[in-house]
């Protein structure tokens, strides 16, 4: 299988479904620049969304551009894989992001 060339800035750790509390999203993985979700419904590629995510206890919203929409390849297959990168975030938001990585890494 031929791998793709990695672009991310940031590595990624998978988080739990529910950190991501937006009704039809479930959260796969995050990093600090953008995340991995799971949608029941198509999300049309540069799209805006608003996320609100549960970083244990802290509620913190984040804008969002979705950058891909495919079908799942996994046993979810009535889903789709949406991936979005964050709008530049402000210095206690990103400190607050880097810390529930860690604690999660």
């Amino acid at each position: 299988m031929v791998q793709g060339i990695e672009r991310r800035k940031h590595s990624r750790v998978d988080v739990p479904a529910k950190l991501v509390t937006n009704p039809g999203l479930r959260a796969i993985n995050l990093s600090e620049s953008g995340m991995l979700l799971a949608s029941r419904n198509k999300i049309l590629v540069d799209s805006r969304i608003q996320l609100t995510l549960d970083l244990r206890g802290k509620i913190v919203e984040i804008g969002a551009v979705v950058r891909r929409c495919a079908p799942s390849q996994s046993v979810y297959e009535e889903d789709n894989m949406v991936g979005v990168q964050f709008d530049p975030l402000g210095a206690t938001l990103l400190l607050t992001l880097r810390e529930y990585i860690d604690s999660v890494a």
